[in-house]
């Protein structure tokens, strides 16, 4: 992984409009987020960090609504699902795999320092 010419490193999430692909927010981390990024009917944008916070962004403004620790860097998948009209969201934590082993020299910290056979699902409820 190359350093970009402003020699900063991030991770970033954008909101572009569908029609004309302008900008509409940004949301940085330290380093990239691994994880899948989901989008609801109900406004909100969740985004697994690697690390290990799961956020949740409204999906007009960019404001962060609500944010919690899972212990562990993401760097799989998040779903969202109903049972008996209620909605969950679903997420994946841990480093069980090599994707990340890549961005160690270059991002360090979190990478480095994960353990890679810890592994959950973790499942929040919406109200």
């Amino acid at each position: 992984i190359a350093k970009p010419p402003s020699g900063e490193i991030y991770g970033h999430l954008d909101a572009r409009d569908p029609v004309t692909g302008a900008k509409k927010w940004e949301v940085r981390f330290p380093e990239p987020p691994l994880a899948s990024v989901l989008s609801t009917g109900g406004n909100l944008v969740f985004v697994p960090d690697s690390r290990g916070t799961i956020h949740a962004y409204n999906a007009e403004t960019g404001a962060e609504l609500w944010n919690h620790a899972d212990g562990t860097g993401h760097q799989g998948g998040i779903v969202s699902y109903a049972v008996n009209g209620k909605q969950y969201i679903a997420v994946t934590a841990g480093f069980g795999g090599m994707a990340s082993d890549d961005y160690a020299p270059t991002f360090g910290g979190v990478y480095k320092s994960m353990p890679r056979d810890d592994g959950a699902l973790i499942v929040y409820s919406l109200k």
